[in-house]
């Protein structure tokens, strides 16, 4: 954690305090997952995680060895 922040703080704070709504906050995971520099099995498990609504700190835990 660089800025100890969770994500998933953040993202109470982007629907509590701007609005967005969760398609929104979706799309923001998906485009993440697609921009990021990562592996492809990290990649991968995000991606499976975005589809299943898990939070992202969630899938990525659940990839690692």
């Amino acid at each position: 954690m660089q800025t100890r922040s969770l994500l998933s703080d953040e993202y109470r704070l982007l629907a509590r305090d701007l609005g967005f709504d969760a398609r929104v906050l979706k799309a923001l995971d998906r485009a993440a997952v697609e921009a990021g520099f990562m592996d492809d099995g990290t990649r991968a498990a995000l991606r499976r995680g975005a589809a299943q609504g898990v939070w992202p700190e969630e899938a990525f835990r659940r990839h690692r060895p």
